[in-house]
Formats: structure tokens, C-alpha cells, sequence
């Protein structure tokens, strides 16, 4: 079996940022409390903001009524992809290059300071479209099946902040008394251009900041998105740097890629209590963190990578066939070709069927 090697500097050099169009919005779907996909905006939200940054959400709230979603099942590209059999003209209006969700890109513009976290990316070429889709590595597995309920708590503490900040019609005050469905989700799908790649990829948009209705994409096409976050109050220099380290690398990829302009972040304390709310500008964050990670690097690498696939995956050889990426923390990115059907197969039948 071919193996064929992409060299990761341990040490990238700082080059000119590459060029990145403004993403635009070509659709977006629901998915309900059942996950079921739902070809709508019945789950878009409104943020509202607290006349004050002072508040006092307790995140815990009706926490043992929450309804979890189902993490350990693979939802893989199914839900992106019934959106483009529903939508051919949006899909297809300019082929891509590339189809994916959000966070795969996020993690490869994270990959240069990624020192804990490995990744699989599988890829796939189906009538001139190159689809990528992230595989669950080993590590991943584990850490996810031996999560503590504290770390279960964490999560369950951002997804009740999001819903004290926003409601389901604009200007109507949020409910925090019912339970916390964390099964349902609002996608939105992009299309952008990097360097000379065309891009489709859907992303799960927490709000927008609207006083009307939208009632139809290119109502929503026009509306500002907000991200919403929580963090732990800093109160050392050591979480300061932490904080800078970690999290603002991936919220700044996160809310860049889609053009998000902020992020509201509920600072909280130990018991789950926001006390405070801050309002990050995303173009700023790169000037905050002092040298921490650098910009041009994360979107250079994420593009090295889609060029090395685009390079190796360039005959359609049936949809079961893939081409496994793999990456470790100090290690090149390593690609095989794995003839299908596979476990890391991905395009379902109803999709590829003629």
C-alpha cells in the first residue's frame, strides 16, 4: 500500500495570508429534537443581549431534564448532504472543489499549534467534488467514552448559556424554564474560495443579531451572526495564557471562517454561575494573543493540506473508495488509498444512487 507524506514543520515560518473570498450564505437546514433533518429555519435563533454585562445565569439550571444528544453516534456528512439533494441548483450553481462541515476546517487551521489532539480525515471524489469527512481517531474514542461528569457538566453548562442568550422570535425575552434540548441545531451552508480552492461546507451558527424575522436564506444572507462561548473567570496568569493558547485559536478559526465579526463569552465560576459577559471582536484576536499562534499560519497549513489532497485524490474510483489522512502531534500528515467498501467508507447509497 502507497503511502505518500505531507512534512509538517515543527516551527512554520510566518508567510503572506493566502486569499480567503467572503463566505457566502447558499442555504441552511433545521435538524428537531429527533435529529431528523428539516430543510428550514425552524431552529434559527435570535441573540439577546442583557442590558447590562453583569448578570447572573446559573447554567445548572434544570440541568437532570436536559435532552442529551446521541455523541457516540457518526452522523458523518448525511445531514450536508440532504441538503444538496435537496437543493441542486444552490449545490451545484458552482461546482466545489470541496464539501465539509466547518469544524474540519477549523482543525486543520489549528494543526500547526496542536500539541495534544491527532485527526483522520477521510476523502472521497464523487462526479468532480472532492468530500472530506473526519474519522474518529482511537485517542478521540477513548477520551470521549471515558468523559468524566464533570466534563459532561462543562457541556451541558455552554449549551444552557446559549439559551439565555437567545429565543426563538426577535426581541422576545429568553426562556431558561424549559429543559435544554441539545439534540437540536441550526445549519448553515457556505460557499467561499481559498487560495484557488472552492469550498461548500455547512456550519452549526449558535444566533444572529436581527430585530425582524428572517423568514427565507436571503433574509438570512443579510444577518449578522454572533458566537456564543463560556470560559472559566481568568484569575492567573498561567489560565491567562491558557486561555489565549487554546480556546482563542479555535473560536477565531471558528467565527473567521464563516465571517462572524463577535463572540460573546460568559465568563463563569466554578459552580456554573456567568457573572460577567464579554464581547470578543474576532478581527482582534489575533493582536491579543502576543505572538501565541499566528493567522497566516493556520489558514496557510489549512490550505496545504487541501492542495496535497486535491494532488492525490484525482480519479473517481467508486464512492466506497477512500483516501485516509492521518495526523499525530509531531509527525508528517500521512495519506493511503483504501479501496471500499470500508469502515471508513462515508457517501451513503441514497446519495451516490443515479
Amino acid at each position: 500500500m502507497d503511502r505518500h507524506t505531507l512534512k509538517v514543520e515543527e516551527r512554520p515560518v510566518i508567510r503572506k495570508f493566502p486569499s480567503y473570498n467572503k463566505p457566502l450564505v447558499i442555504g441552511c437546514f433545521s435538524l428537531d429534537s429527533e435529529r431528523n433533518y428539516c430543510g428550514d429555519l425552524r431552529q434559527l435563533k435570535y441573540i439577546q443581549f442583557p442590558a447590562s454585562s453583569d448578570v447572573k445565569f446559573d447554567l445548572d439550571l434544570g440541568r437532570k431534564h436536559v435532552l442529551k444528544k446521541d455523541t457516540s453516534r457518526d452522523e458523518k456528512l448525511d445531514e450536508l448532504l440532504r441538503w444538496m439533494l435537496q437543493n441542486p441548483n444552490d449545490g451545484n450553481r458552482v461546482p466545489a472543489d470541496f464539501v465539509c462541515y466547518r469544524g474540519l476546517l477549523t482543525m486543520l487551521m489549528c494543526t500547526p499549534y496542536e500539541k495534544d489532539e491527532d485527526w483522520i480525515i477521510c476523502a472521497t471524489k464523487w462526479k468532480g467534488t472532492i468530500f472530506l469527512c473526519a474519522s474518529e481517531t482511537r485517542r478521540k474514542r477513548l477520551k470521549r467514552e471515558q468523559m468524566t461528569d464533570k466534563q459532561k457538566q462543562f457541556m451541558s453548562w455552554g449549551f444552557k448559556f446559549e439559551q439565555y442568550m437567545s429565543s426563538d422570535k426577535p426581541g422576545r425575552k429568553p426562556d431558561v424554564s424549559k429543559p435544554v434540548n441539545e439534540r437540536e441545531e441550526f445549519c448553515v451552508v457556505f460557499r467561499t474560495k481559498l487560495n484557488n480552492h472552492y469550498l461548500l461546507f455547512g456550519a452549526e451558527v449558535d444566533g444572529v443579531k436581527s430585530k425582524t424575522q428572517i423568514n427565507n436564506c436571503s433574509e438570512l444572507a443579510g444577518a449578522e451572526f454572533v458566537e456564543l462561548k463560556t470560559s472559566r473567570h481568568i484569575e492567573t496568569v498561567r489560565q491567562h495564557h491558557n486561555f489565549k493558547r487554546f480556546k482563542l485559536i479555535k473560536w477565531w478559526g471558528q467565527s473567521f471562517l464563516v465571517g462572524i465579526r463577535q463572540i460573546v463569552c460568559g465568563f463563569r465560576d466554578d459552580r456554573g454561575t456567568v457573572h460577567m459577559l464579554d464581547t470578543l471582536e474576532v478581527s482582534r484576536l489575533p493582536k491579543m494573543v502576543e505572538n501565541t499562534w499566528d493567522p497566516s499560519i493556520c489558514m496557510n497549513f489549512c490550505d496545504e493540506v487541501l492542495s496535497f489532497v486535491r494532488h492525490l485524490v484525482v480519479e473517481e474510483e467508486g464512492p466506497d473508495t477512500v483516501w485516509k489522512f492521518e495526523w499525530r502531534p509531531h509527525e508528517d500528515v500521512t495519506a493511503v488509498k483504501i479501496p471500499g467498501p470500508s469502515e471508513f467508507s462515508f457517501l451513503p447509497a441514497w446519495f451516490t444512487a443515479p
